[in-house]
């Protein structure tokens, strides 16, 4: 009897836990898994954030939003640039999400995976606002864990978006100018 106890008590904590099931990882069980993280998110819970952070690929993320100008900028300036982006993401996109979630209601496609790469397609609808979306989870397979390179919206990409916006500001008043622009909006977001 114990011994059967203990199986199941294995097997219940590695398929519950979407951290610790790596193994059975599907770009599909990771979008239901990250949507329901988001609806659990509480504004400054660094554990829930912690727990939505394994779900990005923050990596590659930065360096595709900083892609054209790359060689703009030095080994410290990319890195601030990243901590900074991972924090604004965090302190404000991971709450408000959680709040659009529990508003809307959708359903999903099943994904469409070539290679390393998928795509899940969630189909929402906000009904205060009349709204229809559809909401695509781009993801990538790096060493068996798939994670988000890029999210679209009606097939607009916050990734490119997040380019042509750092793009001008590049452009205008720099490297240097951009950061500065990073890190006043980060100590706008946290006083709030």
């Amino acid at each position: 009897m114990l011994k059967q106890v203990t199986v199941v008590l294995f097997f219940s904590l590695f398929v519950s836990n979407p951290v610790l099931s790596a193994a059975t990882e599907s770009p599909m069980d990771n979008t239901r898994q990250l949507v329901d993280a988001m609806l659990k998110v509480k504004k400054g819970d660094e554990e829930s954030y912690k727990m939505i952070d394994n779900y990005f690929n923050y990596d590659i993320i930065t360096s595709n939003t900083i892609a054209p100008h790359k060689d703009k900028f030095s080994g410290i300036q990319s890195k601030k640039l990243k901590t900074d982006l991972t924090q604004l993401i965090r302190i404000v996109a991971y709450p408000q999400s959680g709040t659009f979630y529990k508003e809307s209601k959708y359903t999903y496609n099943q994904p469409k995976v070539s290679g390393n790469k998928a795509i899940v397609i969630q189909k929402t609808y906000l009904p205060k606002e009349d709204l229809e979306l559809d909401i695509g989870y781009q993801w990538e397979n790096n060493n068996g864990k798939w994670r988000i390179t890029d999210i679209t919206f009606d097939d607009d990409s916050i990734v490119k978006d997040y380019q042509n916006q750092f793009g001008r500001i590049i452009s205008k008043n720099g490297v240097d100018g951009l950061l500065q622009k990073l890190d006043e909006k980060l100590k706008e977001m946290e006083n709030n």
